[in-house]
């Protein structure tokens, strides 16, 4: 594992994002993007089979925070592009909210954004169980109260929360935005999702390399071994 930063703004704001290459073309427009608002990015590089997607956030993470200067960390993955959060540093200043969620591939709305969280639980293969445990995101509230972490597309954090809160590296890659949701709700911390911001995701490519380099051997295997940890710290 390596940490690079691509860009140093010299900003109090910076954008975590694992990778297994900086060279790829998604990296390169997300650059792009994260440049325009002059912010800083920290790219943390592993390669497969031992890339775990929440170690690499958490050691990006620890990167940030080394800089007293950086007050606000977004959390990030590689194939996002056309972010649009307008007034979104100043509006996690302003308010009590400790971080800040956007709407994805322009699903407005709380509808929306419920709709969007249902099918990320079907896609990372939810177990039924699972679907009670949905009562403590909140996730329809787009004002202060709704609590999914969505790290994968995007999520803006202060700092300060992350020094106390980071991802359980037992999930590799998947769930782990649902159980720092989980926590960060259980222990009265304040999320909100914007629905008048949006990033646009490009899809699940890093998942589909994982398994090209056999790191895993389908992408259901991944879930049904995240979905198991999940089991054994919160039950059924």
């Amino acid at each position: 594992m390596r940490i690079e930063w691509l860009e140093k703004a010299g900003g109090d704001t910076a954008v975590v994002v694992p990778v297994d290459t900086p060279e790829r073309d998604c990296v390169r427009n997300l650059l792009l993007e994260v440049s325009r608002m002059k912010w800083s990015m920290v790219v943390v590089v592993d390669s497969y089979p031992t890339f775990n997607f929440s170690r690499s956030m958490n050691a990006g993470i620890a990167e940030c925070l080394r800089d007293d200067g950086i007050k606000h960390i977004a959390l990030s993955n590689d194939d996002v592009y056309d972010i649009s959060l307008p007034g979104a540093i100043e509006y996690l200043d302003e308010n009590d909210s400790t971080f800040v969620s956007p709407c994805v591939n322009g699903k407005s709305g709380e509808l929306g954004h419920f709709s969007d969280l249902v099918r990320e639980s079907i896609h990372n293969r939810a177990p039924l169980w699972f679907w009670k445990h949905l009562r403590h995101m909140h996730a329809m509230r787009s004002i202060a109260g709704g609590c999914f972490a969505n790290t994968q597309p995007f999520a803006l954090f202060r700092a300060d929360t992350l020094r106390t809160y980071n991802f359980d590296e037992g999930f590799d890659m998947g769930v782990e935005d649902f159980e720092l949701g989980m926590r960060l709700h259980r222990d009265g911390i304040v999320g909100v999702i914007r629905t008048d911001w949006n990033v646009k995701h490009g899809g699940h490519e890093t998942i589909d390399r994982m398994i090209a380099a056999k790191a895993v051997a389908t992408d259901k295997d991944r879930y049904e071994r995240n979905w198991e940890h999940f089991h054994a710290i919160y039950g059924k």
